[in-house]
């Protein structure tokens, strides 16, 4: 007897929609569904198994988004498991159908993040841990769209994990293999059991989200040191690693880095990211 898929017990595509999506675009979500679901709910939803909705609609002007609906007096939700996207959002440039968004978008259904009756969580979080489970249940189709976490370069803006997305993905990607092995998952189960506070990471860790993110981008710029060394054969001097690492940069480190590679350190930067996408 054939085994039911995860897909046919708990994806709705319905006949609608499949006729505006490429057989192709269709075959890959599903693919996709099946060899990723279970584990995404497994981490972020212990091991609870939701349903899901996927509805194409022309006239969506938005990226892929999960759609929810509120209650409009305590804000709690009511309905949080449709993916709704433009069929014509999700094909590459190169006219690849591409599927990598559904991975961020499945993470955020098992996410199941109840706002109102005093749940809080900050955005960067939800959406840097959506991209963070991108990076770790490996979306298929990441080549097709050009989707990587992105390597922090010498930008010493303390704020800059905010943006969340992949740039927060990352930084919990290097505290899961550097300062805790769970705390992205035992952040996620805090947000879900409406525990979470701004003294969380202080809490886990000892140390604030910006001593957390100073760490971070220090560790990122001595591996990109590191990796200048080795591809240009350079010994870069102890004082500048101290500079480039402290923000301090200046016209004649600048200098050193043309001299001895031909290229500026910013240059080398833009080397270093997309040799290690």
């Amino acid at each position: 007897m054939e085994q039911t898929t995860l897909a046919e017990k708990y994806l709705t595509i319905s006949d609608e929609s499949k006729k505006l999506l490429n057989p192709e675009a269709v075959d890959k979500l599903i693919d996709t569904f099946n060899k990723i679901w279970y584990e995404i709910c497994g981490f972020f939803n212990n091991n609870e198994i939701r349903n899901v909705v996927l509805e194409a609609d022309l006239n969506w002007n938005q990226p892929p988004s999960l759609i929810t609906i509120t209650d409009d007096d305590d804000g709690s939700m009511i309905e949080n498991n449709k993916i709704k996207i433009n069929p014509n959002d999700i094909i590459c440039e190169n006219g690849v159908w591409s599927v990598d968004w559904l991975t961020h978008e499945l993470v955020h259904v098992a996410q199941d993040y109840q706002y109102g009756n005093s749940g809080y969580y900050p955005n960067w979080i939800v959406e840097g841990l959506a991209d963070y489970g991108g990076a770790k249940f490996v979306s298929l189709y990441k080549k097709e769209a050009d989707w990587y976490i992105p390597k922090i370069t010498g930008n010493k803006n303390k704020k800059q994990y905010e943006l969340g997305y992949r740039i927060a993905a990352g930084f919990f990607v290097w505290i899961e293999k550097n300062i805790d092995a769970i705390l992205p998952k035992d952040l996620n189960n805090t947000i879900k059991s409406k525990k979470y506070n701004d003294n969380y990471f202080v809490e886990k860790t000892g140390k604030t989200v910006d001593e957390l993110w100073e760490m971070y981008l220090n560790a990122s710029i001595l591996e990109q040191l590191t990796w200048i060394e080795e591809n240009f054969d350079i010994k870069v001097p102890e004082n500048l690693n101290d500079r480039i690492i402290s923000g301090n940069v200046n016209d004649n480190d600048d200098n050193y880095f043309i001299e001895k590679t031909g290229k500026t350190l910013d240059d080398l930067w833009e080397l270093y990211v997309d040799a290690n996408k």
